[in-house]
């Protein structure tokens, strides 16, 4: 790397690189590097909070189906008062011949009934197919939203950065033309300037401010939404408080799409719930089918005397519903409709992916040939600029040379910026597109500055 490379390189992080105030919510004490941020949004997101909550629901879902393979129990107990005095045990347990029927006003009776659903069409083992898909649904929207976390907080976090940098371009550029105006305002107390390069000098300068006065607004916002993405104070998003991030080689498949037709979760997601839909037609198709039941029981018998006689019972129940009104063959196209639905979203999400896929790659590519072009052009242009201002001091050169060059260099400089931050973000987002952005990776390829 040459001396003019690095000059740029040292610009165009050195705002973000100064030291700050101690700030709570980082790991560092007064730093924030990407990486505190990352580890911060996952803790604190909304969105990844409501899906790992969605997925618990769905895996208590896909326990509470699978609850009815298991033959189910349940205590029953009464205690009734009536008007006149009742039978207290039915009557088949009575010995007239022994013994009179007792009557009683109080009524005690308990039942111990045990069922199983021994047959109902295979809408049981559908059901549990369908839980078990939305289960699996469930854990890929997770993974889609940890995924989108990480690329939502690492762009908030490059904003911030870039536009650190593009303000740190024109506090450098502003600095250069206050200096130039006290040259021109000296030599015009002299003499030997006509005030026309006053007033040049003075136009540029406030162009630069508000230039820096944009740049400095830009940062501003960036860091509030860094700030909330991670859940933490404005001031802990502070540019200053920020470490600037370098990208480091990270191996790239030539054709990238089949990959993330297969790992990416947006479409898992959308797979399993096809899956889901499908198991729902199996569950309505059911309905047509009988369903046996085995039932038992234990009952006991008595009154507020104390009396008690036991029985129990056992058969078997065959039911099938003669007719529903349509709600059969309703249930059926609609869980039909359904699964259309999700193989037709299936087949517009694998076009998202694409289009993902295709963008990123391409402005992935952009940024690897922008910014070695715009290094080289930074290098030259601030070449030009340091010759230009010293034949001004010389008293060789033209001012509005060296006004165009100072501008030329200021914009080279504030896009290399942003094509170092765009080439990192397209490289990130094509890893959420291809299902391969984690934590693990984001630590492989990101470093911190020094």
């Amino acid at each position: 790397m040459t001396c003019g490379t690095r000059t740029l390189v040292a610009m165009a992080v050195a705002l973000v690189t100064c030291a700050g105030g101690a700030t709570p919510a980082t790991a560092q004490g007064d730093r924030l590097t990407l990486g505190d941020a990352l580890r911060l949004s996952l803790e604190h997101h909304p969105r990844l909070a409501a899906m790992q909550a969605g997925r618990v629901s769905a895996a208590a879902a896909l326990a509470e189906t699978k609850a009815d393979r298991i033959p189910q129990a349940a205590l029953e107990a009464t205690a009734t008062q009536f008007a006149e005095p009742m039978l207290v045990a039915p009557l088949h347990s009575i010995d007239i011949a022994a013994e009179p029927p007792e009557f009683n006003r109080t009524l005690i009776q308990s039942r111990l009934s045990v069922g199983y659903l021994l047959y109902d069409g295979g809408r049981r083992g559908a059901g549990i197919g369908q839980a078990q898909a939305l289960n699996e649904s469930a854990g890929a929207a997770v993974a889609s939203a940890r995924m989108s976390v990480l690329e939502e907080v690492t762009r908030a976090y490059l904003q911030v950065l870039t536009a650190a940098g593009v303000g740190e371009a024109n506090r450098r550029r502003a600095a250069s033309l206050e200096a130039e105006r006290g040259r021109v305002e000296q030599l015009l107390t002299e003499g030997r300037a006509a005030r026309v390069e006053l007033l040049r000098v003075d136009a540029a300068l406030a162009s630069a401010r508000a230039d820096l006065v944009a740049s400095d607004a830009e940062v501003t916002v960036a860091s509030r939404t860094l700030a909330r993405v991670i859940g933490a104070a404005p001031e802990a998003a502070d540019p200053s408080r920020l470490t600037g991030v370098i990208a480091t080689p990270v191996p790239l498949a030539e054709d990238p799409l089949p990959d993330a037709l297969i790992a990416n979760p947006d479409m898992e997601q959308i797979r399993q719930r096809g899956n889901a839909f499908r198991e729902a037609e199996r569950v309505a198709r059911a309905a047509w089918l009988p369903a046996v039941h085995l039932t038992g029981g234990v009952q006991t018998f008595g009154s507020a005397d104390g009396r008690f006689s036991t029985e129990w019972q056992g058969g078997i129940v065959v039911s099938y519903p003669l007719f529903t009104g349509g709600s059969r063959t309703n249930g059926i196209a609609r869980a039909s409709a359904a699964t259309t639905q999700a193989e037709e979203e299936l087949r517009l999400m694998e076009w998202q992916v694409q289009e993902s896929v295709d963008r990123a790659m391409a402005s992935y590519r952009e940024g690897q040939a922008r910014v070695p072009a715009l290094s080289t052009a930074v290098e030259h242009l601030e070449e030009v600029a340091r010759i230009e201002q010293l034949a001004l001091a010389t008293g060789t050169g033209v001012q509005t040379d060296y006004l165009s060059a100072e501008a030329e260099l200021v914009r080279a400089r504030a896009e290399l910026v942003r094509a170092r931050h765009a080439e990192i973000a397209a490289r990130v987002a094509l890893a959420r597109a291809t299902g391969q952005l984690t934590m693990a990776w984001l630590t492989e390829y990101l470093e911190n500055e020094s």
